[in-house]
């Protein structure tokens, strides 16, 4: 006789009597596992490229070819475009079916999925570095595993992932923007973290440590991370999925945004607001690049280089659940109402106050005499790291969008969308703005065209009536307790 499902059988869809609630706390080291590997491999790519690719200059001096990633004391990590945009290409081919795969089994098998690409994206350059092949061979190589990865979700997949995971478990819609804010800044820490190592190791060692801190991590999904959603009976069996299915899920990128009643008069202009604001990616180097020591050269230069980023981990860990918890406790509400109200206010704030921020370095700082005057430049450009809260706000925003449409059960599909038109605008963001004033200019430009994108009013919410009936009851609950 066949047992039934268990808790033991792992990446297996099953159904469930009860809603699961694990929680952030059970993602958070799948999160900061797969940041430290990305971190590590991506500055090793950034080595091997400097060592292989760009012979034309003297190493290790920048090569022309490669656009800004994270700055570090001494440390610059970099990315080619070639890859950057080839890995664009694939994910999104592929993005639509593996969100639409975690809408209807669960995020875990996205994740695990999207993380063994990049083991073997990471295998095909260990490859490389360890046995050094003919240049042309190395790029097919290389190209290979691109692909591979890209075709298995790719990190386009895995945000999108841990993005649902947490909307899957945020239980109020005002937790969704702290939830989506301590990815960001785990994923930050992280990749921080695993940058710095690949700076102390060589470039086969490097690979070799990204693999084998994303084997564990592939081991604790598999057998421990509880599924975020809960699943139907019928989904008990992977449904054969049709050959018209997986053509219609190359356009989900573009389709999400207008399926159904009214969404093309709402979600158009929310994604467009997203991707636009994405393009401003570059102004976080432009803000914490050297130009601060010229302006505080008392300063360690260390200092003046983490600072920025201290702010933002401060910022997402600690200010946005601080505002979560005044606005709860202003409006006494936490209806999805409350939800889309409280992500508009965090949107418009924070985007408009890194507006001020550019246009305060534009005006006062880089076109005065003498050039960055004073304390000007730093006054202005401290405000930036606190506008972090834009991003995952703008997660909540889009989430309170759907439900607000009905379409709750396509939330991993919208946040695959947007990862990868995320993506591909912080490769323009990068490739575009260089380093200097521009990255202040061109940053200027599309906040203020994000802010005019997302003033219409957003789709009307109707509350369930469950919702009003929880209110109703704490309501007299606590006039009980007054008695």
């Amino acid at each position: 006789m066949a047992s039934s499902p268990n808790e033991t059988d792992p990446l297996l869809p099953r159904a469930t009597t009860a809603v699961r609630n694990p929680g952030l706390l059970r993602l958070s080291p799948v999160v900061a596992l797969a940041s430290i590997s990305r971190g590590i491999s991506m500055f090793a790519r950034y080595e091997h490229y400097q060592r292989t690719y760009c012979a034309v200059y003297p190493y290790p001096y920048v090569c022309g070819h490669f656009a800004n990633w994270l700055e570090l004391p001494s440390i610059t990590v970099h990315m080619e475009l070639w890859t950057m945009f080839a890995a664009f290409v694939v994910s999104f081919v592929s993005i639509g079916w593996w969100s639409a795969l975690g809408d209807r089994k669960g995020r875990r098998i996205v994740l695990f999925c999207s993380i063994l690409g990049a083991v073997v994206g990471d295998l095909s350059y260990f490859i490389v570095a360890a046995t050094s092949p003919s240049r042309d061979d190395s790029r097919d190589l290389l190209s290979l595993g691109l692909i591979i990865e890209g075709l298995l979700g790719g990190f386009v997949a895995y945000n999108g992932a841990t993005h649902a995971y947490a909307f899957d478990v945020s239980g109020s819609p005002l937790l969704r923007p702290v939830l989506f804010g301590a990815i960001d800044a785990i994923s930050l820490a992280g990749f921080i973290l695993g940058a710095v190592i690949g700076k102390f190791t060589n470039l086969t060692l490097a690979y070799i440590l990204a693999i084998l801190i994303a084997l564990p991590n592939l081991t604790f999904i598999y057998v421990f991370l509880p599924e975020s959603l809960n699943l139907q009976q019928d989904n008990l069996t992977v449904s054969v999925i049709p050959q018209g299915s997986i053509l219609k899920s190359v356009v989900s990128p573009i389709s999400v945004f207008f399926r159904g009643p009214n969404s093309s008069k709402y979600l158009p202009l929310f994604a467009l607001a997203f991707y636009v604001y994405s393009l401003t990616s570059a102004m976080e180097t432009g803000i914490s690049n050297p130009l601060w020591v010229t302006v505080l050269p008392p300063l360690p230069h260390w200092f003046l280089i983490t600072a920025p980023r201290a702010i933002t981990l401060t910022t997402l860990l600690c200010i946005l659940p601080a505002l979560a918890w005044l606005f709860k406790r202003k409006q006494g509400s936490k209806t999805e109402r409350a939800g889309l109200q409280f992500a508009t206010a965090l949107t418009h704030h924070a985007i408009l106050a890194a507006a001020l921020s550019s246009i305060g370095v534009l005006v006062f700082c880089l076109h005065t005499y003498p050039y960055r005057r004073g304390l000007l430049y730093p006054l202005f450009t401290v405000v930036y790291p606190f506008t972090a809260i834009a991003r995952p706000a703008l997660y909540a925003l889009g989430a309170s969008y759907l439900i607000a449409l009905g379409r709750r059960g396509q939330m991993g599909e919208l946040f695959g969308a947007l990862g990868v038109w995320g993506a591909l605008a912080e490769c323009i963001s990068y490739s575009i703005y260089g380093i200097g004033s521009q990255i202040f200019g061109w940053s200027a430009f599309f906040l203020v065209i994000t802010l005019m994108l997302l003033l219409p009013n957003p789709p009307p919410i109707v509350e369930e009536e469950e919702e009003e009936e929880e209110e109703e009851e704490e309501s007299a609950q606590a006039e009980a307790d007054d008695v």
